[in-house]
This record gives C-alpha cells, structure tokens and sequence, in this order.
C-alpha cells in the first residue's frame, strides 16, 4: 500500500516549476542547446507528478499487466506485476497485492531463479525480452528497473515493482530507435548515422554527415573490437547521443528514459550473471522483432492504408499548385553552397597572381629585348629599371605563394 504524505503536490510543483525554469536557461547555452533539455525536464517534471497521482501509477500498472500477458517471452508467468486493487485505490491511495520475495541480486533470488526450469539464464531472456518488446513493440516501458524494483518469488517468477516512472515512443521513433540499434550492432556506421539524424533533427540547416559518420565509425570500432563480455552498451549509447549532440543535433528527451531502463537492465544481467553481454543477447532479438515487422501486423497494415489514402487525396491537389507557380512565374528554386564564399576570394587571389606573373615575365621580356637590340644608353638605363621592377616582383611573388602554401 501507498499513501501520499499531506503536502508533497506543492513541493512537487515548486520543483518542477524550478526544473522547467532551470532547463529553459540551460538550453540558451551552446551546450544546452545541443540537448533537448526543455524535453527532457517536461518528461521528468511528468513522472514526478506521475509518482504522487496514485491513479497514474495504478494505470501504468494495469497497462504493462496486459502487455505483459500478451508477451512472446513471459507466457509462463515467469514475470508479472502486482495486482491492482481498483476498488480500494485513488489519488492518494494505492492498494496493491502483497508480495513475498527478495531483491533479485539476493542470494534468495538467486537459489529461486537456478531453482526453476531454465534457471538465471532463461530469467534474463525473459526480462531483456520483455523489456524488448516494451521498447519497440508497445511503445511503452517501465523506466526505472533497477534491482531494488524486480522483487523474485520463491517460485522464481520476477516481479516489476514501483510502476510511477514510464517511457513512450510514438511508432516513427520506436521504429527508428530498433533500426539504429540494429546498424550498431550490424557495425553500420551509414546507415547509423542516416538514421540518427532523422531521429535527433539538426538545429541547423545543414548538419555535417561526414564528420558524424566519421566519429560513430571511430566509436563503433573502439567498442566492438573488445569481446562483446566486455561492451557495456548502456555508456556505449550514452557515448553516441554525446557525439550527437556535438554534431548540432537535439537528441529528443525520452532517449533519455530508454538508456536509463538499458543502464539498469544491462547491470541486472551482469550482476547475475558475469558472462552477459547485453549486445549478444539483443542480436536475436532485433531480428526478431524485424521479421516480425516484415509481417506487416494489423496497425501497420491500417497506418500504411491511412497513408496511402492520403497520398491519393492529396497528390492532384499539390500536382496543380506545382504547375500553376511553372505557369505563373512563381517557383523559386533556391540552392546553398556551402564555402562558395572562401572559393570565390581562393579564385580572386589566384587571378591577380597569375596577372602579376605575366606582368613579371613581360617586363623581364621587355627589358631582355631594349638591353639587347638597342645602342641608346637611354634605353638601357630603361632596361636595367624594368629588370630591377620585374626581379622585386618576382621575388615578392615567391614570397607570397610560399606563405599561402603555409596556410
């Protein structure tokens, strides 16, 4: 049972107020502005309203009850969590089961999970399954798994405690995080980088593919060179939204909520047992769940149905703007090079020495000819100022191309 202590909606308000405020002067910064920190603090700002409205925790609950029901990988009742008690639960009340069980890095949780039919093995497939299925499948997942919540029976089946902080993907960013996870693991760095720019948007108008390609293919390099035993994913994603953030791009601020929940299951299944590599383990998952994709499930069929439909109402409509602005005069197309201006002044550069070395060679010419063909000592003094002119330039010239080729 759960009851809210006399105050704590004010404190919780003053404090996210504070949070909203500190966040929105953080994000002015060049740092800041990198992360979407405004995101992030709204996202948290809503747990923590979420923890002290005991009727959101008590539909979080209920909610990862049934996708835990329909899961592939926990049909046994391997993993489970407490029943609600609707009845008897409100705003300031929640009223669930009471449990018998010990922590799961326990020596009790240990005997009770080597005890049933799989052992720690099959409990750790069957957590990092279901929470697989959380990420990329619902859309929704506890976000706060760490050992102190995942309570085990003395029958061995897990129990997720605490269900007040959870995490969402709409289907275009659960779609796009499965896809970037599968080029890490694949070691895709094109692909990963195609993909992390359409997941975290550039602030700018341009973002530097190649210097991001070139950077998450030194970091997928360093990672997976050592025993996938050794790669701790959790930092490894944290390293990737880093460079992310670097490149110019805003890493939406519920990726944040998924690499919490990676970091806590990662040392879950490494505290229980020393050999997991996350990695290894999320391999026949994600292929999984893209031959699973490939089947084209009832929503995807109505969301690409839907799509389609609008395509059709809407191309004869845009097809007839297009021409009307050919016919009118109106379409502008507009193109940006980058650099354009440095390669102009390089050009400008370029043709005034190319005009001062005719110059030079003209006046050697000219002084060569006067000094040879004519008997007039005026015509000679001539010839020996404009070989004077010429070698100053000359050498004035070699300077200048020798300092630019320092450049």
């Amino acid at each position: 049972m759960k009851v809210l202590r006399p105050g704590i909606e004010r404190q919780v308000e003053e404090d996210g107020q504070l949070l909203r405020q500190i966040a929105a002067l953080a994000a002015q910064t060049p740092l800041g502005s990198s992360y979407d920190l405004p995101g992030l603090a709204e996202q948290m700002v809503t747990s923590l309203e979420g923890e002290i409205d005991f009727r959101r925790e008590a539909g979080n609950t209920e909610r990862l009850a049934q996708v835990l029901k329909r899961s592939s990988f926990v049909g046994d009742g391997r993993l489970r969590v407490p029943q609600l008690y609707q009845e008897l639960s409100g705003p300031a009340v929640l009223v669930l089961e009471w449990l018998e069980g010990d922590p799961i890095l326990s020596d009790g949780a240990r005997v009770a999970l080597e005890q049933r039919s799989g052992g720690v093995e099959a409990a750790t497939d069957a957590l990092l399954g279901a929470f697989v299925e959380q990420f990329f499948v619902e859309g929704f997942f506890d976000a706060d798994p760490h050992p102190g919540n995942l309570m085990v029976a003395a029958d061995g089946t897990i129990t997720l405690l605490d269900l007040g902080m959870v995490g969402s993907f709409d289907p275009r960013t659960r779609t796009l995080v499965l896809d970037l996870v599968l080029a890490l693991i694949n070691e895709d760095p094109a692909r990963a980088t195609d993909l992390l720019v359409q997941l975290a948007p550039p602030q700018a108008s341009s973002v530097d593919r190649r210097g991001l390609r070139r950077q998450l293919d030194q970091l997928i390099r360093a990672n997976f060179a050592k025993p996938l035993q050794q790669l701790n994913f959790a930092l490894f994603l944290g390293d990737l939204l880093q460079i992310a953030s670097r490149t110019g791009l805003q890493v939406p601020g519920n990726l944040g909520l998924f690499v919490k929940a990676i970091t806590n299951l990662e040392g879950v299944g490494r505290a229980l047992a020393p050999e997991f590599s996350f990695t290894e383990a999320m391999k026949p998952l994600v292929g999984w769940l893209m031959a699973r994709a490939l089947l084209l499930p009832q929503q995807r069929v109505m969301q690409f149905g839907l799509d389609l439909r609008a395509l059709l109402l809407d191309s004869p409509r845009q097809l007839s703007g297009l021409l009307q602005r050919f016919s009118g005069d109106e379409l502008v197309f507009s193109f940006q090079l980058q650099g354009l201006e440095r390669l102009l002044a390089n050009l400008d550069v370029l043709s005034r020495r190319i005009a001062l070395s005719i110059l030079v060679a003209a006046l050697l010419l000219s002084a060569t000819v006067m000094a040879t063909q004519s008997e007039l000592q005026l015509l000679r003094q001539v010839s020996q100022g404009l070989f004077v002119a010429a070698n100053v330039l000359g050498v004035w010239l070699v300077v200048s191309l020798m300092r630019s080729g320092r450049r």
